[in-house]
């Protein structure tokens, strides 16, 4: 499967999504504009979203890309056919209720993840959009579903999911720690693993790395231990009820 290839499954999902994504974007970019209010401040995740209770909802939807013009649309057109071509190949391997079950738990662990950081760190002002931490996730389990499947890094040279989901990794977490941005690097390591653990424990998928793959072994069949106490304990009993 080219994962650079439009998938042909009929959901109208993914298309939704980047037209959600992009039109709720633009809309808080030139209402900021023009009223010189920063409505990003509204959307976007920030410490005050214990109050602001929506925020973690629309902080999904709304990427608070503060650059100059031409760079925010390229900026939003990366993250668009990211979204794209992610969302369709999550659907083809699974289906639509697994890749909606991702993609939202996904935002709410990084929305979870960045405001235990927040708060814990004293930071007063940030604006964040759990959009390209949710992506993270859906790469991540891209990656898993086909780790030897050659891509084109920058169009030129070939290189493995594998290697690839290891270079995002450092695009995200490494190089956010490195900047000192907590916060966001916070964000990406919750999706990252939500994503994980949910392949590994709920979907049954293997890393890409064989080195972990002993480490994975114990998590399923503790993710087993869990299903069966559900099953025998928690569920019968309310059956029983």
């Amino acid at each position: 499967m080219n994962p650079f290839l439009f998938s042909n499954n009929r959901s109208l999902l993914p298309k939704r999504l980047i037209q959600w994504t992009a039109g709720a974007t633009l809309l808080t970019q030139i209402a900021t504009k023009l009223s010189g209010i920063s409505f990003f401040e509204l959307f976007c995740l920030t410490p005050n979203a214990l109050y602001a209770f929506w925020q973690p909802i629309t902080a999904l939807f709304v990427i608070p890309i503060e650059i100059p013009p031409l760079g925010f649309l390229l900026d939003m057109a990366f993250l668009m056919v990211l979204l794209r071509i992610l969302s369709s190949q999550i659907i083809d391997f699974f289906d639509i209720r697994h890749f909606l079950f991702l993609y939202f738990g996904a935002s709410f662990a990084a929305t979870l993840a960045a405001l235990i950081t927040m708060h814990t760190i004293g930071s007063s002002y940030f604006m964040l959009s759990t959009c390209p931490a949710a992506l993270l996730a859906l790469f991540t389990v891209w990656s898993m579903c086909a780790p030897a499947q050659n891509i084109l890094f920058m169009l030129l040279l070939p290189i493995s999911q594998k290697w690839m989901l290891v270079l995002a990794l450092i695009a995200t977490i490494v190089f956010n720690l490195l900047s000192s941005n907590y916060v966001a690097a916070a964000a990406y390591s919750g999706s990252f693993l939500f994503g994980y653990l949910v392949a590994i424990m709920g979907w049954y998928l293997k890393s890409p790395f064989e080195s972990l793959h002993p480490l994975e072994a114990h998590l399923k069949r503790f993710s087993n231990k869990l299903q069966t106490f559900w099953q025998w304990k928690i569920a019968s009993f309310w059956r029983r009820r």
